[in-house]
Protein backbone atom coordinates (compact mmCIF):
# COMPACT_ATOMS: atom_id res chain seq x y z
CA UNK A 1 0.00 0.00 0.00
CA UNK A 2 1.50 3.27 -1.19
CA UNK A 3 0.58 6.93 -0.60
CA UNK A 4 1.83 9.79 -2.79
CA UNK A 5 1.55 13.58 -2.39
CA UNK A 6 3.53 16.30 -4.14
CA UNK A 7 3.62 18.56 -1.10
CA UNK A 8 5.28 18.64 2.31
CA UNK A 9 4.81 15.55 4.47
CA UNK A 10 4.27 17.60 7.64
CA UNK A 11 1.36 19.52 6.09
CA UNK A 12 -1.79 18.27 7.86
CA UNK A 13 0.62 15.82 9.54
CA UNK A 14 0.16 13.51 6.57
CA UNK A 15 3.50 11.72 6.95
CA UNK A 16 2.44 10.43 10.37
CA UNK A 17 -1.21 10.02 9.38
CA UNK A 18 -0.44 7.81 6.38
CA UNK A 19 1.61 5.50 8.59
CA UNK A 20 -1.15 5.38 11.21
CA UNK A 21 -3.67 4.60 8.48
CA UNK A 22 -1.63 1.55 7.51
CA UNK A 23 0.23 2.58 4.38
CA UNK A 24 3.46 0.60 3.94
CA UNK A 25 5.22 3.43 2.08
CA UNK A 26 4.52 7.14 1.71
CA UNK A 27 6.19 9.65 -0.61
CA UNK A 28 6.17 13.44 -0.47
CA UNK A 29 7.74 16.33 -2.39
CA UNK A 30 11.26 15.65 -1.10
CA UNK A 31 11.09 12.14 -2.63
CA UNK A 32 10.83 13.68 -6.11
CA UNK A 33 13.67 15.07 -8.20
CA UNK A 34 13.70 18.69 -9.39
CA UNK A 35 16.23 17.91 -12.09
CA UNK A 36 14.91 18.17 -15.65
CA UNK A 37 11.35 19.11 -14.70
CA UNK A 38 9.02 19.23 -17.69
CA UNK A 39 6.32 21.44 -16.17
CA UNK A 40 7.39 24.12 -13.70
CA UNK A 41 4.48 26.03 -12.17
CA UNK A 42 4.30 29.81 -12.16
CA UNK A 43 4.07 29.97 -8.36
CA UNK A 44 7.24 27.88 -7.96
CA UNK A 45 5.53 24.80 -6.57
CA UNK A 46 8.37 22.30 -6.21
CA UNK A 47 6.74 19.45 -8.16
CA UNK A 48 3.83 20.05 -10.55
CA UNK A 49 1.10 17.45 -10.98
CA UNK A 50 2.56 16.52 -14.36
CA UNK A 51 6.04 15.73 -13.00
CA UNK A 52 4.47 14.19 -9.90
CA UNK A 53 2.53 11.70 -12.01
CA UNK A 54 5.47 11.07 -14.33
CA UNK A 55 7.98 10.31 -11.57
CA UNK A 56 5.46 8.26 -9.59
CA UNK A 57 5.25 5.83 -12.51
CA UNK A 58 8.76 4.65 -11.63
CA UNK A 59 7.67 3.91 -8.05
CA UNK A 60 4.67 1.96 -9.33
CA UNK A 61 6.80 -0.08 -11.72
CA UNK A 62 8.99 -1.14 -8.79
CA UNK A 63 6.02 -1.95 -6.51
CA UNK A 64 5.16 -5.56 -5.75
CA UNK A 65 1.82 -6.53 -7.28
CA UNK A 66 -0.95 -6.43 -6.34
CA UNK A 67 -0.71 -2.94 -4.84
CA UNK A 68 -3.04 -0.19 -3.69
CA UNK A 69 -1.86 3.38 -4.31
CA UNK A 70 -3.38 6.63 -3.10
CA UNK A 71 -2.61 10.03 -4.68
CA UNK A 72 -3.24 13.57 -3.49
CA UNK A 73 -2.64 16.18 -6.20
CA UNK A 74 -2.58 19.98 -5.91
CA UNK A 75 -3.50 21.54 -9.29
CA UNK A 76 -7.23 21.54 -8.64
CA UNK A 77 -6.92 23.14 -5.19
CA UNK A 78 -7.11 26.84 -4.36
CA UNK A 79 -5.56 29.29 -5.00
CA UNK A 80 -5.72 27.54 -8.41
CA UNK A 81 -2.38 28.85 -9.68
CA UNK A 82 -0.44 25.58 -9.57
CA UNK A 83 -0.20 25.35 -13.35
CA UNK A 84 2.52 26.49 -15.80
CA UNK A 85 1.87 29.66 -17.81
CA UNK A 86 2.72 27.65 -20.93
CA UNK A 87 -0.34 25.48 -20.27
CA UNK A 88 -2.90 28.28 -20.17
CA UNK A 89 -5.86 27.56 -22.48
CA UNK A 90 -6.62 30.30 -24.99
CA UNK A 91 -10.37 29.58 -24.87
CA UNK A 92 -10.45 30.71 -21.21
CA UNK A 93 -9.05 34.18 -21.98
CA UNK A 94 -12.59 35.45 -22.54
CA UNK A 95 -13.36 34.86 -18.84
CA UNK A 96 -13.30 38.12 -16.89
CA UNK A 97 -13.10 36.66 -13.38
CA UNK A 98 -9.43 35.81 -12.70
CA UNK A 99 -10.29 33.22 -10.04
CA UNK A 100 -12.61 31.38 -12.42
CA UNK A 101 -10.04 31.59 -15.22
CA UNK A 102 -7.35 30.15 -12.92
CA UNK A 103 -9.74 27.40 -11.82
CA UNK A 104 -10.46 26.35 -15.41
CA UNK A 105 -6.77 26.45 -16.36
CA UNK A 106 -5.91 24.41 -13.27
CA UNK A 107 -8.37 21.70 -14.17
CA UNK A 108 -7.23 21.71 -17.79
CA UNK A 109 -3.65 21.22 -16.63
CA UNK A 110 -4.67 18.44 -14.26
CA UNK A 111 -6.63 16.76 -17.07
CA UNK A 112 -3.60 16.77 -19.38
CA UNK A 113 -1.37 15.47 -16.57
CA UNK A 114 -3.82 12.70 -15.78
CA UNK A 115 -4.12 11.78 -19.47
CA UNK A 116 -0.33 11.42 -19.67
CA UNK A 117 -0.35 9.28 -16.51
CA UNK A 118 -3.06 6.88 -17.72
CA UNK A 119 -1.43 6.58 -21.15
CA UNK A 120 1.88 5.79 -19.48
CA UNK A 121 0.21 3.19 -17.25
CA UNK A 122 -0.95 1.54 -20.46
CA UNK A 123 2.45 1.75 -22.15
CA UNK A 124 4.23 0.32 -19.10
CA UNK A 125 1.81 -2.58 -18.75
CA UNK A 126 0.27 -1.27 -15.51
CA UNK A 127 -3.23 -0.45 -16.72
CA UNK A 128 -4.58 -3.95 -17.40
CA UNK A 129 -6.64 -5.30 -14.51
CA UNK A 130 -6.30 -1.95 -12.75
CA UNK A 131 -9.12 -0.06 -11.03
CA UNK A 132 -8.78 3.74 -11.08
CA UNK A 133 -10.97 5.94 -8.89
CA UNK A 134 -10.80 9.75 -8.98
CA UNK A 135 -12.67 11.98 -6.55
CA UNK A 136 -12.42 15.27 -4.65
CA UNK A 137 -12.57 15.58 -0.88
CA UNK A 138 -14.41 18.92 -1.15
CA UNK A 139 -15.67 21.28 -3.82
CA UNK A 140 -13.83 24.41 -4.95
CA UNK A 141 -16.27 26.64 -3.00
CA UNK A 142 -16.50 29.19 -5.80
CA UNK A 143 -19.72 31.12 -6.28
CA UNK A 144 -19.19 33.74 -8.97
CA UNK A 145 -21.30 35.08 -11.84
CA UNK A 146 -19.28 33.12 -14.39
CA UNK A 147 -19.14 29.86 -12.44
CA UNK A 148 -20.49 28.24 -9.29
CA UNK A 149 -19.12 24.97 -7.96
CA UNK A 150 -22.06 24.15 -5.68
CA UNK A 151 -25.55 22.89 -6.30
CA UNK A 152 -28.54 25.17 -5.81
CA UNK A 153 -30.32 24.15 -2.61
CA UNK A 154 -33.32 25.89 -1.07
CA UNK A 155 -32.75 25.93 2.69
CA UNK A 156 -35.07 26.92 5.53
CA UNK A 157 -32.18 26.99 8.04
CA UNK A 158 -28.67 28.44 7.94
CA UNK A 159 -26.82 25.17 7.33
CA UNK A 160 -23.79 23.85 5.51
CA UNK A 161 -24.97 22.53 2.14
CA UNK A 162 -23.96 19.09 0.84
CA UNK A 163 -20.85 19.50 -1.31
CA UNK A 164 -21.04 18.61 -4.99
CA UNK A 165 -17.88 16.79 -6.09
CA UNK A 166 -17.07 14.48 -9.00
CA UNK A 167 -16.45 10.74 -8.83
CA UNK A 168 -14.87 8.84 -11.72
CA UNK A 169 -14.49 5.06 -11.83
CA UNK A 170 -12.34 3.59 -14.61
CA UNK A 171 -11.99 -0.15 -15.14
CA UNK A 172 -11.61 -2.28 -18.30
CA UNK A 173 -14.82 -4.19 -17.52
CA UNK A 174 -17.02 -1.15 -16.76
CA UNK A 175 -18.98 0.49 -19.58
CA UNK A 176 -18.91 4.29 -19.77
CA UNK A 177 -22.01 6.04 -18.45
CA UNK A 178 -23.08 8.98 -16.30
CA UNK A 179 -24.92 8.32 -13.02
CA UNK A 180 -26.65 11.26 -11.33
CA UNK A 181 -27.35 9.50 -8.02
CA UNK A 182 -25.94 11.11 -4.88
CA UNK A 183 -23.32 9.02 -3.09
CA UNK A 184 -20.71 9.83 -0.47
CA UNK A 185 -17.05 9.17 0.30
CA UNK A 186 -18.27 6.52 2.76
CA UNK A 187 -19.41 4.53 -0.28
CA UNK A 188 -15.93 4.36 -1.85
CA UNK A 189 -14.49 1.50 0.22
CA UNK A 190 -17.48 -0.85 -0.21
CA UNK A 191 -17.59 0.04 -3.93
CA UNK A 192 -13.91 -0.87 -4.34
CA UNK A 193 -14.34 -4.16 -2.50
CA UNK A 194 -17.46 -4.93 -4.54
CA UNK A 195 -15.53 -4.38 -7.79
CA UNK A 196 -12.76 -6.64 -6.50
CA UNK A 197 -15.28 -9.44 -5.94
CA UNK A 198 -15.84 -9.25 -2.18
CA UNK A 199 -19.48 -9.97 -1.34
CA UNK A 200 -19.45 -9.45 2.45
CA UNK A 201 -18.42 -6.05 3.81
CA UNK A 202 -16.86 -5.27 7.19
CA UNK A 203 -19.61 -4.39 9.65
CA UNK A 204 -17.77 -1.13 10.45
CA UNK A 205 -18.62 0.21 6.98
CA UNK A 206 -21.51 2.68 6.91
CA UNK A 207 -21.50 3.14 3.16
CA UNK A 208 -22.72 0.82 0.43
CA UNK A 209 -21.46 -0.18 -2.99
CA UNK A 210 -22.85 2.17 -5.61
CA UNK A 211 -23.21 -0.76 -8.00
CA UNK A 212 -26.32 -2.10 -6.28
CA UNK A 213 -28.12 0.62 -8.32
CA UNK A 214 -30.13 2.02 -5.41
CA UNK A 215 -30.06 5.40 -3.70
CA UNK A 216 -29.65 5.30 0.07
CA UNK A 217 -29.90 8.06 2.68
CA UNK A 218 -26.52 9.79 3.04
CA UNK A 219 -25.49 10.77 6.56
CA UNK A 220 -23.46 13.91 7.28
CA UNK A 221 -22.05 14.30 10.77
CA UNK A 222 -21.78 18.09 11.01
CA UNK A 223 -22.48 19.97 14.26
CA UNK A 224 -26.03 18.66 13.94
CA UNK A 225 -26.45 15.36 12.03
CA UNK A 226 -27.90 15.87 8.56
CA UNK A 227 -29.29 13.50 5.99
CA UNK A 228 -29.54 13.75 2.21
CA UNK A 229 -32.03 11.49 0.45
CA UNK A 230 -33.38 11.96 -3.09
CA UNK A 231 -32.11 15.58 -3.00
CA UNK A 232 -34.06 16.33 0.20
CA UNK A 233 -32.06 17.57 3.21
CA UNK A 234 -33.05 16.66 6.78
CA UNK A 235 -31.86 17.41 10.30
CA UNK A 236 -31.86 14.41 12.62
CA UNK A 237 -32.99 15.01 16.19
CA UNK A 238 -33.66 12.64 19.05
CA UNK A 239 -37.38 12.49 18.34
CA UNK A 240 -37.91 13.86 14.86
CA UNK A 241 -36.61 14.22 11.33
CA UNK A 242 -36.96 17.82 10.15
CA UNK A 243 -36.83 18.59 6.44
CA UNK A 244 -34.75 21.74 6.08
CA UNK A 245 -34.06 21.99 2.37
CA UNK A 246 -34.12 20.49 -1.08
CA UNK A 247 -32.25 20.70 -4.35
CA UNK A 248 -34.20 23.14 -6.50
CA UNK A 249 -34.70 20.70 -9.35
CA UNK A 250 -36.36 18.16 -7.05
CA UNK A 251 -38.92 19.41 -4.55
CA UNK A 252 -40.74 16.10 -4.13
CA UNK A 253 -40.72 14.74 -0.60
CA UNK A 254 -39.20 11.26 -0.31
CA UNK A 255 -40.48 9.60 2.86
CA UNK A 256 -37.97 7.74 5.03
CA UNK A 257 -39.31 4.63 6.77
CA UNK A 258 -39.42 4.42 10.55
CA UNK A 259 -37.02 1.47 10.45
CA UNK A 260 -34.50 3.52 8.46
CA UNK A 261 -34.86 6.45 10.87
CA UNK A 262 -34.15 4.18 13.82
CA UNK A 263 -31.14 2.65 12.06
CA UNK A 264 -29.73 6.10 11.38
CA UNK A 265 -30.22 7.19 15.00
CA UNK A 266 -28.42 4.07 16.21
CA UNK A 267 -25.58 4.78 13.77
CA UNK A 268 -25.22 8.33 15.13
CA UNK A 269 -25.20 7.08 18.73
CA UNK A 270 -22.52 4.54 17.88
CA UNK A 271 -20.29 7.09 16.15
CA UNK A 272 -20.70 9.54 19.03
CA UNK A 273 -19.68 6.85 21.49
CA UNK A 274 -16.53 6.16 19.49
CA UNK A 275 -15.69 9.87 19.41
CA UNK A 276 -16.19 10.25 23.18
CA UNK A 277 -13.96 7.25 23.86
CA UNK A 278 -11.18 8.83 21.81
CA UNK A 279 -11.61 12.16 23.61
CA UNK A 280 -11.13 10.43 26.98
Amino acid sequence: TLAFHNYAGDFFNRKTAFTDLGFDQSYFETDYSTDDLEMETKNNLRISDYDFFKQTLDYLEDAEEPFFSFFITVSSHNPFDYYPESEEVAAFNQLEDKLVKDLFNSFAFFDSSLKMFINQLDERGLKDNTLIIIYADHESLINRDEYSSGRDYNLTRNLKKPEHVPLFIIHPEIQNKIDERAVSILDLAPTILDLLGKTEMPEEFFGRSIFDNQEYPILFLHEVPQLLFHDQLYLIGENKFEQVGYYKENQANSPITDDEKERLRETIKYLRSLYLKRQR
